[in-house]
């Protein structure tokens, strides 16, 4: 799971809101299941295209997030997160 923060006076805020959100009748939370077998050594890499539609997507229930404000610049960071692992960031900053 990831998320985009853009850096404010009072801290770091999301871009996103949801879009439509759904009445699912469900939480955001997950279980993992243990393993003894070791994790694969894998890199990931992420592309955006920094605009509000180039940044919108959809989760794996399918619900839309969206940006919620044009983008102006700015500090940013992409933070992705795991179920059992801390969180990983990378801030950057939009120039245009």
């Amino acid at each position: 799971m990831f998320t985009i923060d853009w850096e404010t006076e009072n801290g770091w805020q999301s871009i996103y809101r949801i879009r439509d959100p759904p009445n699912a009748g469900w939480t955001s939370l997950a279980h993992t299941a243990p393993s003894n077998e070791s994790p694969p050594v894998t890199w990931f890499e992420w592309s955006f295209t920094t605009t509000q539609d180039g940044l919108a997507h959809s989760t794996q229930f399918n619900v839309p997030y969206a940006v919620c404000e044009p983008l102006s610049a700015g500090t940013y960071r992409f933070v992705y997160w795991g179920l059992d692992e801390a969180a990983l960031g990378y801030k950057f900053e939009l120039t245009e």
